[in-house]
């Protein structure tokens, strides 16, 4: 399998250290640009088309949810994995078009796993 480039999209620099350490673990998964507010997610996946974001649903300036319903309103062909800590939120995510969503105390090998099935809904489209 090639490798997956994914974008973070989380204000918590200490979370995204976190993420990305957690996820370039797996030898395929590689980390390769860093958002703290999801206006700049957006700009970033237009720039670069990543294979996947991996999106916190509450950031400033413009949250998880909007920018993932932006990205999937400009037909994207990015996936968007949405990591939140509020269960509240997972509907909201799901209507914005994620095409996965992880509670963040789900852990790495449970987010890890979630790009893993998005990218095999990708490849039998």
């Amino acid at each position: 399998m090639n490798t997956i480039n994914i974008l973070l999209a989380n204000d918590d620099a200490v979370i995204r250290q976190c993420l990305r350490r957690a996820m370039e673990l797996d030898p395929i998964l590689s980390v390769k640009w860093a958002a703290d507010n999801g206006l700049e997610a957006i700009l970033l996946v237009r720039k670069h088309s990543p294979h996947v974001v991996l999106m916190d649903a509450q950031m400033p300036r413009m949250d998880g949810i909007e920018a993932t319903k932006c990205l999937k309103s400009c037909n994207c062909k990015v996936r968007v994995v949405v990591v939140s800590s509020l269960e509240q939120l997972k509907d909201a995510a799901v209507s914005a078009g994620a095409d996965a969503v992880v509670m963040i105390d789900s852990g790495c090998d449970v987010i890890r796993e979630a790009i893993y099935q998005v990218m095999n809904t990708t490849k039998q489209q």
